[in-house]
């Protein structure tokens, strides 16, 4: 994001039986290809950035058994969509 012009979003709602946490920013965005390879481990774009913090995260997320998706408009920016399920009732 712009330094000064960046605006990050956070919620949550209940959707299908599931928290979904949705994350979004107004952002560069983010290519297709570029999508499948983020939560690989050493993938970065960043200058001296080592590619581990979404590998990491996934990881996290795995344990929990929650699911991510990410969606994105280049020169738009991203959402990431986190949804945990619920414990049926």
């Amino acid at each position: 994001m712009r330094p000064g012009a960046g605006v990050l979003k956070v919620s949550a709602e209940i959707r299908n039986g599931a928290v979904v946490t949705l994350i979004s920013d107004n952002g560069k965005g983010i290519a297709p290809e570029d999508i499948e390879k983020l939560f690989d481990p050493f993938y970065t774009d960043k200058p001296g950035g080592m590619g581990l913090g979404l590998t990491s995260t996934k990881n996290i997320l795995n344990s929990h058994n929650a699911e991510v998706e990410v969606l994105s408009t280049v020169g738009e920016g991203t959402t990431f969509c986190i949804s945990f399920k619920l414990p049926p009732d």
